[in-house]
């Protein structure tokens, strides 16, 4: 199906309603607020909760910037990590204040207070592995992250040791599991609407932890 023909099979099944996406050749007009790449982080996912991932899923996203912004027809996507089995979601009426967070998932009401907005079954269960996670504005790529896998029970979450700042930043050593006990009393350990604890830092061989800072290892001489 060619791209007009896909937009207006989707207009015609949900005249652009909260959640219709079209795929991407149709989204250069649906951000109703300009958003750079980098403006918005995607700081931390809970892609596997214990037991059934039924409701419990969540995607936290950072406002890096000085300025309130208007999330209102972002698309949040998800994916293979080569694109495949790609899955989105149109925002409806959504802002999110500067340096704060916003909890979305897809429980129908707020699970514990965590969520802030509901994509409901637009996504689908998130994937446990060989995963991607995007956010686009038009044909902007805002930001996205892989990830190989998510251990059950644990959030991935965005290296804490510094505020994430406006720049995309694709490392994947920036990230790792959640120590945080914040949703302990449901079997899962996150933060989701608050910072990210550091993640630990993995030394390579050779190198040791100085004040704070990795050096080599200097062997005595005599």
């Amino acid at each position: 199906m060619m791209g007009n023909e896909r937009l207006a099979c989707c207009a015609l099944l949900c005249v652009w309603t909260l959640g219709c996406y079209a795929g991407f050749d149709e989204l250069e007009a649906s951000c109703k607020a300009p958003l750079s790449a980098g403006d918005v982080r995607i700081s931390e996912i809970l892609a596997n909760p214990r037991g059934p991932d039924g409701q419990q899923e969540y995607i936290e996203l950072f406002n890096a910037t000085a300025a309130e912004l208007d999330l209102s027809g972002a698309v949040l996507v998800t994916s293979r990590q080569d694109g495949s089995g790609e899955r989105g979601h149109m925002i409806g009426e959504l802002s999110l204040s500067a340096g704060a967070y916003v909890v979305l998932g897809n429980a129908e009401q707020e699970a514990g207070g965590q969520l802030d907005y509901s994509y409901g079954s637009a996504l689908g269960n998130l994937r446990n592995s060989d995963a991607r996670v995007a956010l686009l504005c038009g044909p902007t790529i805002v930001d996205e992250t892989e990830y190989a896998s998510a251990a059950e029970g644990y959030a991935l979450e965005l290296d804490g040791s510094t505020e994430p700042v406006a720049e995309r930043d694709e490392n994947p050593a920036r990230w790792c599991e959640s120590i945080d006990s914040h949703g302990e009393a449901a079997g899962n350990f996150g933060t989701p609407g608050e910072p990210n604890r550091s993640c630990p830092v993995v030394l390579q061989e050779g190198t040791c932890i100085d004040e704070g800072k990795v050096r080599s290892i200097m062997v005595p001489t005599r």
